[in-house]
């Protein structure tokens, strides 16, 4: 296979195991110096994680959907020569602080091989992500009842 091909196979792994929230899966696809940015950092505190981080946190904010995930794909734009791929993203699920809807733009970076991310760039609709964020903040003290 082709890294060309690897890295195609990788982004649909990666897209598939977020949908069926396989957290485990997403980690053994992360090479090691794995780092996520997500933007805008103004909603979300500190930007860049490593996978260990990114993982905790998603474990944790698991508890709070009651449907899984969907995660609309399209747009997909892939560079064999720089190991990249990009995509447009829609997700949606129904949480226990009400619906989120949130689209945003994904970046890839891989190994060589195109079997393993290296890096993740994130670019979020902010206002999206602050009205979500708030709710998670106001629950966290207990100030928000569940939908």
């Amino acid at each position: 296979m082709s890294s060309l091909a690897a890295q195609k196979a990788t982004v649909s792994d990666f897209i598939d195991y977020f949908t069926n929230w396989q957290l485990d899966a997403v980690a053994g696809l992360c090479a090691p110096g794995f780092i996520r940015n997500q933007q805008p950092s103004s909603s979300l505190g500190e930007s860049e994680e490593t996978a260990e981080v990114m993982l905790a946190r998603l474990q944790g904010m698991g508890a709070i959907f009651t449907t899984p995930l969907n995660y609309g794909t399209k747009n997909f734009v892939h560079d064999g020569e720089a190991h990249k791929s990009s995509f447009e993203f829609v997700i949606n699920a129904d949480t226990k602080l009400g619906p989120l809807e949130l689209q945003g733009v994904m970046m890839q970076t891989f190994t060589e091989d195109g079997k393993k991310v290296t890096r993740v760039d994130e670019f979020l609709d902010s206002k999206a992500l602050e009205a979500f964020m708030a709710k998670v903040t106001a629950a966290m003290a207990g100030g928000e009842k569940e939908a």
